[in-house]
């Protein structure tokens, strides 16, 4: 792990960790830090974009506890649930979110709900 002149980065160590895999991040580490926020709200950001969220899904794929809801037994709680499609959220969301636009916003995927998200 190094560049030709074998000298190490943090890139080069990156790029050694995804065997080797196109990363290419540039333009999505842009868009969140430079997202016209609080430090915090960027961080979160980042962390959504990175599945890093604390949620039931995300411990009990690390063998801490069952994956589900504890407002919506049958569904897991991944981020995306947590933060939109919950039947304790999502009434907030009918509220805010513009009714043209409430199909698009409660059908996109995480990558693309997050991407619609963050202007």
């Amino acid at each position: 792990m190094g560049n030709s002149n074998c000298q190490f980065s943090v890139a080069s160590v990156y790029r050694g960790l995804c065997d080797g895999q196109e990363v290419n991040n540039a333009d999505i580490w842009k868009t969140i830090w430079r997202l016209k926020v609080r430090e915090r709200i960027r961080h979160f950001v980042w962390l959504l974009h990175h599945e890093g969220v604390k949620t039931n899904h995300l411990l009990a794929s690390r063998g801490l506890g069952e994956p589900y809801c504890k407002d919506c037994p049958r569904d897991e709680e991944t981020y995306l649930h947590a933060l939109r499609d919950c039947r304790a959220v999502k009434p907030t969301w009918v509220r805010l979110v513009n009714a043209r636009h409430q199909t698009e916003f409660f059908t996109a995927d995480a990558s693309n709900w997050i991407n619609m998200n963050k202007t």
